[in-house]
């Protein structure tokens, strides 16, 4: 899995559903935040603690053996985006996308 991707992914289904308010892609969302955040390193040496391997397993594709800032960066953009719609009360009129569409 491209736990970049998988990021950018999630951060789009949140903005589906703020749209939509069809719950299936908050939920969508959530498990896929939930995968990558289950492959951040908690634990080890100054230069990976708090990072997100470009895939999973860390061998994959996609920056193969590395860990791009931009994953910690996209995966957080969608944590505060989940965390936001949480604190609305998951609402689905809560989007600042409905007023631009």
């Amino acid at each position: 899995a491209c736990l970049t991707g998988s990021a950018q992914i999630a951060e789009c289904w949140l903005f589906l559903f703020q749209f939509t308010g069809d719950d299936k892609w908050r939920v969508a969302a959530e498990r896929c935040l939930g995968h990558v955040r289950s492959t951040m390193h908690v634990d080890g040496p100054d230069g990976i603690r708090g990072a997100i391997a470009g895939s999973f397993p860390i061998g994959g594709g996609y920056q193969h053996f590395r860990h791009p800032n931009w994953a910690v960066k996209f995966f957080l953009d969608a944590q505060q985006l989940s965390l936001d719609i949480a604190q609305s009360g998951n609402r689905a009129d809560s989007s600042p996308l409905k007023s631009v569409l």
